[in-house]
């Protein structure tokens, strides 16, 4: 634990995470999986025993 942090490069990862999430909040539409996506069918699912991936 002994190593120097890098102020310059973590500021720069919150910028583009918010500008990321900024560009998110601008769609009219909520975010969606694409049927068939891991991350879809693994998280995607609202209600348990869902397993639709969308």
């Amino acid at each position: 634990m002994e190593q120097p942090i890098d102020f310059d490069a973590a500021a720069k990862g919150a910028v583009l995470n918010f500008l990321v999430g900024y560009q998110v909040a601008q769609h009219d539409g909520a975010p969606s999986w694409n049927k068939g996506d891991f991350f879809g069918t693994t998280f995607g699912p609202r209600h348990a025993g869902s397993s639709t991936g969308e």
